[in-house]
């Protein structure tokens, strides 16, 4: 009787830590580091293509960065536990990074925003944070290639930051948010 409440214990133990872990590495460390790693790579694009870098910024290595850095905290996290419990970790891990982000996006360009582009701001980087790291998992589960199943989740933060950045209606925006989802949900259903 006492091995299994030793083994409760253990098990309870772990799990507070694994929440703790995951709470201090999406909040902390992976915006801190893409943060980091981005305005490195922005620096040394501003120096060869002034003009563009921007753009490949935004088309390429921040979903390569940001995609890159949430499927390797999950990977280190979660080699246990069901399905749900996995696609339920790496929307934490995305909700929080993109959190994170927001805060670092609003503290660095000051006060120059409306309640409406907070609001906007808010709800995009929340979806897009949350939805692009579970098709990472769908695409795991699914292929048996793990360059695929990673390059799904950048495939889509790589669309999104596009649609963003040639300006298309907010509209756009949440139809493929929608799109997403229900693609998602499909998806999960059938694994």
């Amino acid at each position: 009787m006492d091995k299994y409440n030793k083994i409760e214990r253990n098990l309870k133990n772990q799990s507070k830590f694994s929440i703790f872990y995951l709470i201090l590495i999406s909040l902390i460390v992976l915006p801190l580091f893409a943060f980091i790693i981005e305005y490195i790579f922005n620096f040394s694009i501003n120096l060869i293509f002034p003009q563009y870098s921007y753009f490949v910024m935004i088309a390429l290595l921040s979903p390569l960065i940001e995609e890159g850095g949430k499927i390797t905290a999950y990977e280190i996290y979660l080699k246990r536990g069901n399905f749900q419990d996995n696609i339920l970790s790496i929307v934490f891990i995305g909700f929080l990074f993109g959190l994170t982000e927001n805060l670092f996006f609003y503290f660095g360009a000051g006060s120059d925003f409306t309640t409406a582009e907070i609001i906007h701001r808010v709800l995009n980087g929340e979806i897009l944070h949350s939805i692009a790291p579970v098709f990472y998992i769908a695409g795991k589960n699914s292929m048996r290639s793990k360059l695929l199943s990673f390059m799904l989740p950048v495939t889509v933060h790589t669309v999104w930051n596009l649609l963003i950045y040639f300006e298309l209606n907010a509209f756009f925006i949440y139809l493929f948010s929608l799109l997403l989802i229900i693609y998602l949900i499909i998806k999960i259903k059938r694994l």
